[in-house]
C-alpha cells in the first residue's frame, strides 16, 4: 500500500517518491516526514479524505504534521498542465 504521505503529494500534482530517489527531499526530510506522518493521529481522517478526492486535492488538509512543506512543494515546484 502506498503511503499516505505519498498519495497526498500525489493528487497535489506531484511525485513526492521521484522526488526523494531524485535527492530533491532530502533523505533527513524525506525520513522526517515519513515518520509524522505515521505517527498523526489523523490517519483515518486523512484516509477518508484521500478516497473522497482520487483525483487532485489544492492543499494538504490542516491538521496534517507535513501541511508547510507539503504547501511550499506545490507552490515551488512546477504545475502539470
Amino acid at each position: 500500500m502506498t503511503s499516505q504521505l505519498f498519495q497526498l503529494a500525489h493528487r497535489m500534482g506531484f511525485d513526492f517518491d521521484l522526488l526523494a530517489k531524485r535527492g530533491l527531499v532530502p533523505k533527513k526530510t524525506n525520513l522526517q516526514m515519513q515518520a509524522k506522518c505515521q505517527s498523526c493521529l489523523g490517519r483515518e481522517m486523512c484516509q477518508r479524505m484521500l478516497d473522497a478526492n482520487k483525483d487532485h486535492l489544492d492543499a494538504p488538509p490542516t491538521y496534517c504534521p507535513n501541511n508547510q512543506i507539503l504547501s511550499f512543494l506545490k507552490r515551488a515546484l512546477p504545475q502539470k498542465k
